[in-house]
């Protein structure tokens, strides 16, 4: 079962209580990495696995963090080198964890009200819950929604919301006299910014290097149609779409439309090598 892509590498889990996370690098000649197992309540499969560094090029200081797909959606993590899995529960007080990734060295989550956790894995204690963006600033509506970070081409850290209605993108800052609390501010333009967002990485590449292949202003996105379904794959069936929203008009297009003779191949995910725009 895939579980995620990041920095080149294909996550790959066994389907059973231990978990076995390999990761394949699709680009290079290189060896798999197979990480130590953990135990998962669940007995399926991860929700999501990203990387803080490709592994070739530092092979003793990445960081492979997961949300777990047990009733909560709690975290763990495992740093290069060692042979256990840490696990933080954010369950008590901050709730599931819908998506995460590593920015400047922090591993950045959101949860299902919107809230912005970040956590320093570097230090040597358990990881601190930072504050963040107060439920409050996105209403009521905003449960429901799906939600993602990404990272923009100008380097800044994106969250993106996504309704049936439309997407709302919001670029997050981080107070440099605190460190802790966080601010945003809606943006209505993308720039040269075309994002991608699914289960795997989110990713954003230049519309000027694929002007005659993608549409500017807009997100790509896979819409998942199975309610939950796709975490008992292979199981029962799933179904899915690959959009296009325009933040420009707000206009809906498919890309691709669901074929029921795919119904039992997993959700795809965004894969991008790993190379420097010009």
């Amino acid at each position: 079962m895939c579980c995620g892509f990041s920095h080149g590498w294909l996550a790959i889990t066994t389907r059973g209580s231990s978990n076995i996370i390999t990761l394949l690098n699709l680009f290079k000649n290189v060896a798999p990495i197979s990480l130590p197992s953990f135990k998962s309540r669940c007995g399926i499969y991860n929700y999501k696995v990203t990387l803080s560094a490709d592994p070739t090029t530092s092979p003793n200081d990445y960081v492979v963090a997961a949300i777990k797909c047990d009733v909560g959606r709690g975290l763990t993590y495992i740093k290069a080198g060692e042979q256990t899995w840490s696990y933080i529960n954010t369950t008590p007080n901050y709730g599931s964890v819908t998506d995460i990734t590593f920015y400047k060295g922090i591993l950045y989550a959101v949860n299902k009200w919107k809230r912005i956790l970040s956590f320093d894995l570097s230090r040597s204690h358990y990881p601190m819950i930072r504050n963040g963006i107060p439920y409050s600033d996105f209403g009521r509506n905003s449960v429901g929604t799906w939600t993602y970070l990404v990272k923009s081409l100008e380097g800044d850290l994106w969250m993106v919301t996504r309704s049936s209605f439309n997407f709302h993108v919001y670029n997050l800052v981080l107070d440099t006299n605190t460190d802790v609390d966080m601010r945003m501010s809606k943006i209505d333009s993308l720039g040269d910014n075309v994002l991608f967002l699914g289960d795997s990485d989110s990713i954003s590449v230049p519309v000027s290097c694929f002007s005659d292949d993608l549409q500017k202003d807009s997100i790509y996105y896979i819409e998942d149609g199975n309610n939950g379904k796709r975490y008992f794959y292979p199981t029962v069936p799933i179904s899915y779409h690959l959009g296009i929203y325009n933040v420009n008009d707000d206009s809906f297009t498919y890309h691709y439309l669901y074929n029921t003779s795919l119904k039992w191949m997993p959700v795809p995910f965004w894969v991008l090598p790993s190379f420097q725009w010009d």
